[in-house]
């Protein structure tokens, strides 16, 4: 399937990413301000996994794993848990708000099936591989098809020539890589068994990753040392979770996850960053970009 001329290829930093093409009416019904007509030219389409899920993971069958829609997820924002995977939004959402978009529905919102603005698909737990917590959540080639629903949609309301344009003026955002990474481990693959087998494959992660992290290293919310366990509002056997007080001083909501402040971070450098952290385009250049004027 070809896809359009605006999408840009990158690697985001902090975590694995596949490179590619190119609000929730969510219960609570909270939209930034800004947002432009229903005659808007581009959109924003988002694909990947639980760094840019904001709740199709509430409309599938799977475990609280795979969930966010309970306390104290989307505290610092919502005034109730929208299926983010951290205490307010995340960086779609932050780049929609700076390219004067309202906040993108899940897909799966049984009330949205507009996508004038685009439409996000990520599924928390999802990978670029089909067997990646395949019966738990939604990987690429899942979203891939959602995504061709959206393009039979919008021709058969727009046109094909009024939906190409709009594609080809559109953004898509790709973040993959954390879940295949992270599934063999869960599943106990027989290739991983021996140290010399974990060394490599861990290897071959760390060599993705761009930026090292540092003056950081207890989560927000679980529990154990570290916060490192899963269980944020979770009920994981007898185990009770803890909860910060000084979320400013944390990095990491739950022990995978980051804070709203550190996504809004790399929301920031994804969207005005120079070559250094996100090339050949920033999502800025990407919004901005006129078609007209390039073929000149």
């Amino acid at each position: 399937m070809k896809f359009p001329n605006r999408s840009s290829c990158f690697f985001f930093i902090l975590f694995a990413a596949l490179c590619g093409f190119p609000t929730i009416s969510e219960a609570v019904g909270v939209q930034l301000g800004g947002a432009p007509s229903s005659e808007n030219r581009f959109g924003f389409f988002i694909f990947g996994d639980s760094y840019v899920d904001v709740g199709n993971n509430n409309y599938i069958n799977t475990t609280s794993d795979f969930q966010a829609n309970f306390p104290p997820y989307g505290e610092s924002f919502f005034p109730v848990a929208t299926g983010r995977f951290t205490d307010g939004r995340n960086i779609p959402d932050f780049l929609g708000e700076y390219a004067n978009l309202p906040l993108l529905p899940p897909y799966l919102d049984p009330h949205n099936d507009l996508y004038d603005y685009g439409v996000n698909f990520a599924s928390g737990g999802g990978g670029a591989l089909a067997l990646s917590h395949q019966e738990q959540a939604l990987g690429l080639q899942t979203q891939m098809k959602f995504f061709k629903r959206v393009d039979k949609s919008l021709r058969k309301k727009l046109g094909n020539a009024r939906t190409q344009s709009f594609f080809s003026n559109s953004v898509f955002l790709f973040n993959f890589g954390g879940n295949d990474y992270l599934n063999p481990f869960d599943i106990s693959y027989d290739i991983f068994k021996t140290i010399d087998a974990q060394e490599q494959y861990v290897n071959m992660v760390i060599g993705n990753i761009t930026m090292a992290l540092k003056v950081v290293d207890t989560a927000c919310c679980g529990s154990d040392e570290f916060r490192g366990v899963y269980n944020c509002g979770r009920k994981l056997g007898s185990l009770p979770f803890t909860h910060c007080e000084n979320l400013e001083d944390h990095m990491f909501f739950d022990s995978f996850h980051p804070t709203e402040k550190v996504f809004k971070q790399l929301a920031e450098q994804m969207w005005s960053g120079g070559l250094e952290v996100v090339k050949p385009y920033n999502f800025k250049q990407l919004f901005e970009y006129e078609p007209t004027l390039a073929s000149e």
